[in-house]
């Protein structure tokens, strides 16, 4: 499973506070070659206001990367 969106996992701590973790990239990593993925070994971090924000400079920076190669490879294919 390779997921190309994110994939976010959120759980609770036993302290009540909330954590979460975008696993799309570690599902793409653990599923190289084919294999299953079965477990996933929770690296998260607090979700509050802060932690979203960062999340979605990250996400928009990525989605201007890819669009900015898309035109590049447009620019290539035209000459």
């Amino acid at each position: 499973m390779a997921p190309t969106f994110p994939v976010p996992l959120v759980i609770p701590t036993s302290d009540g506070k909330i954590c979460w973790m975008d696993v799309s990239a570690y599902l793409r990593r653990e599923s190289a070659g084919g294999k299953t993925v079965r477990q996933i070994v929770f690296a998260g971090e607090r979700f509050d206001a802060v932690s979203v924000q960062n999340w979605r400079k990250r996400v928009l920076a990525a989605g201007r990367q890819d669009e900015q190669n898309l035109q590049d490879n447009r620019r290539k294919e035209t000459c």
